[in-house]
């Protein structure tokens, strides 16, 4: 006889997956450059996990040469934060070696935090 609680078991783990899974709002690509401080292209030069100073889910750091400004103004280079992308949190994957328009705010420390709701309309999906 087959076990019911292993049934259960799974599909209370699944709906748990879902429920902590990134939910975004819909927006366009315009709609997140308008939202922007600060929207240019770069390549990604490094990334690293770094800990979360405010602790819980880990962070991606990656440094940034900008190549282009299309709104505001950045340094040359900048500093992308990111919560690790291997969670179900909404992290974004940045792949050293490639390039991606960012659009946000650029703090005083010349770090810019991004997530998959803003990098998703700029840059599409990108693979795990």
């Amino acid at each position: 006889m087959r076990n019911p609680w292993g049934l259960a078991i799974l599909l209370v783990a699944g709906l748990c997956a879902e429920a902590s899974a990134c939910s975004c709002a819909r927006l366009s690509a315009q709609q997140v450059i308008d939202r922007s401080e600060t929207v240019f292209r770069g390549t990604v030069l490094a990334s690293e996990a770094v800990a979360n100073p405010q602790g819980g889910i880990g962070l991606m750091r990656s440094r940034v040469s900008v190549s282009e400004v299309s709104k505001g103004s950045a340094p040359k280079a900048v500093i992308v934060e990111s919560v690790n992308p291997n969670t179900p949190m909404c992290g974004y994957p940045l792949v050293v070696g490639r390039s991606y328009r960012f659009g946000g705010t650029i703090d005083a420390t010349g770090r810019m935090h991004i997530t998959m709701c803003g990098m998703v309309p700029l840059n599409g999906r990108q693979a795990r």
